[in-house]
């Protein structure tokens, strides 16, 4: 890690792990009022279902739009130099680039709870 280099010696912590592990220790206390189901392939099925018959509010983008919006975000993310540091022809001819929606970036810091100190590593989309 880039905080042992900088200083020469091991970071000691009590607990390593991925944000969404958190997230999943954090909400236990609540999985009696929410439902706490990770695994259960019937369930996921039936909420497929469920989902697929939902029709979008009017007014609301469509899941392709917004999937469109998130994939112009990333190739705009993934511009080889800087915005103004980059060609214009460049810019505008990203339309015809595929985009590569398996970049990302793992963000790591270093945090506690308590007592507890804690280093949370995170997926960062590109």
């Amino acid at each position: 890690m880039g905080l042992e280099r900088e200083r020469g010696e091991k970071v000691e912590v009590d607990v390593v792990t991925w944000r969404g592990m958190m997230t999943k220790l954090l909400a236990c206390p609540f999985e009696d009022r929410d439902g706490y189901i990770e695994e259960n392939h019937e369930y996921k099925v039936q909420s497929q279902a469920r989902q697929s018959r939902t029709r979008t509010a009017p007014g609301r983008p469509s899941q392709d739009m917004m999937s469109f919006w998130g994939y112009k975000f990333e190739t705009l993310s993934l511009l080889p130099d800087t915005w103004d540091a980059t060609p214009r022809e460049y810019i505008e001819g990203r339309e015809e680039q595929i985009v590569n929606n398996a970049a990302q970036y793992c963000s790591v810091v270093q945090t506690g709870i308590g007592d507890t100190s804690l280093i949370i590593g995170g997926e960062v989309d590109a």
